[in-house]
């Protein structure tokens, strides 16, 4: 056997006690873990955030159009004309619309129809016209309110856009 003088013991020890225990590597690598858990989060959370209020936007613009274009066919028509191409849109629960054009017949959106989106999106939208209660708009009301709904279904929630208005025989 070898002798080791007691000197050589000690810097042998001393070595030994500079390196990291086993204990503080996995609390390092708990605490990295947490924080990068942390802001992972924080990101996904602002991209959806970000991601409804794009959408949000995007569904009121086409409840906008939709508005504008109820108002410039008021605008181009009488007051008569106009009652009676609104009367397929005079339902308690919305005429699906995805283009701007009166339809033959009042039906809602089926959101498992793709033919119901708007296209080249992932909207779906609703027009109701009525008088100031419950019943359609004929050519002796002075006033139809329009609502307009726009929806989109993000996994298994339904988020909605509505914008409402009065329109009036102004001529």
């Amino acid at each position: 056997m070898s002798n080791i003088t007691r000197q050589q013991a000690t810097r042998a020890c001393q070595n030994c006690k500079k390196g990291q225990t086993l204990f503080e590597m996995v609390i390092a690598l708990a605490v990295v873990v947490l924080v990068i858990t942390g802001i992972v989060k924080a990101v996904t959370t602002a991209i959806k955030n970000s991601t409804f209020a794009r959408n949000k936007s995007e569904a009121t613009r086409y409840g906008q159009e939709a508005l504008e274009w109820v108002k410039t066919e008021r605008d181009k028509k009488s007051w008569s004309n106009f009652t009676a191409n609104v009367g397929n849109l005079t339902t308690s629960s919305g005429v699906c619309m995805p283009t701007l054009v009166f339809p033959t017949s009042s039906s809602s959106c089926d959101t498992s129809l793709d033919s119901n989106k708007i296209q080249n999106a992932i909207f779906f939208r609703e027009i109701k016209v009525l008088d100031e209660g419950t019943s359609s708009c004929t050519s002796s009301d002075t006033s139809c309110n329009i609502t307009v709904e726009v929806f989109w279904l993000d996994g298994e929630t339904t988020h909605t856009s509505t914008l409402e208005t009065r329109m009036t025989n102004w001529r």
